[in-house]
């Protein structure tokens, strides 16, 4: 008999990240078995698994070694808040790198107006003053904030190989969704430790860091910046295949 309304509303609801991890290890179990046609994909995962199939056949990996990658929540939800497609992605950074050149000509110009500045505790609250008051800074909000935010969380993590760097997720979905712009970020904490950063040298400088502009070659290079560290099998492979187009 089909679940009523008020039976489903006293079902304890999963989110649809644990939905996959159930839908992901059943799928690893039936593999096993043999029995792979018993399972079904639930309507709202179809385009999850759709993307990494696709990708794990366009890079070369295992179907189970790019689930593996994709059972990591922070990825989940990424990819899955750009609706599981990488031209999207891929726009939306190119439209955050031109956010991040106009921020770092912003505090070009602060730090040439400011002979003493040395990023310390002092002219960075007087360097987030500056920005709050700039309205091209103001200007940088939405998908354009939300590619600078990624621009920004993988070259940190390239540049210091720390892929446990502290990026608060929660900005990103809020600037894809408008809720917040470049100054209600650069103007809180983070934002001072962010510029304390970008102001000695760790950031200054940086062009568009991947090797090619197709979506399948962006997306491997974003998520091998993301996983190489904790998965080093996947790492390989994803490094390989990249260096298939460069050289």
């Amino acid at each position: 008999m089909p679940m009523t309304f008020k039976q489903y509303l006293k079902e304890p609801q999963i989110s649809e990240y644990e939905l996959f991890l159930e839908v992901s290890n059943e799928y690893e179990t039936l593999l096993l078995e043999g029995n792979l046609q018993d399972l079904k994909i639930p309507d709202k995962l179809k385009e999850a698994f759709g993307f990494i199939k696709n990708f794990s056949q366009k890079i070369g990996m295992g179907f189970l070694d790019v689930l593996k990658i994709f059972k990591e929540k922070s990825i989940f939800e990424l990819f899955k808040e750009f609706n599981w497609d990488l031209n999207k992605v891929l726009g939306y950074v190119k439209k955050g790198y031109q956010g991040y050149k106009t921020l770092i000509n912003e505090i070009g110009i602060f730090i040439s107006k400011n002979k003493a500045f040395n990023a310390s505790e002092e002219q960075i609250r007087k360097l987030q003053v500056f920005l709050d008051n700039n309205p091209k800074i103001k200007k940088i909000s939405g998908l354009v904030l939300a590619g600078l935010l990624i621009y920004v969380w993988t070259n940190t993590i390239a540049f210091t190989g720390d892929v446990d760097f502290d990026f608060d997720q929660e900005a990103l979905f809020q600037a894809i969704r408008g809720n917040v712009n470049l100054v209600d970020l650069l103007t809180g904490p983070e934002g001072a430790k962010f510029l304390t950063f970008v102001t000695a040298g760790g950031l200054l400088g940086l062009s568009f860091p991947w090797p090619g502009s197709t979506p399948i070659l962006f997306g491997g290079s974003l998520i091998y910046t993301l996983i190489k560290k904790k998965y080093p099998k996947q790492g390989k492979v994803i490094k390989n295949f990249l260096k298939g187009f460069l050289s």
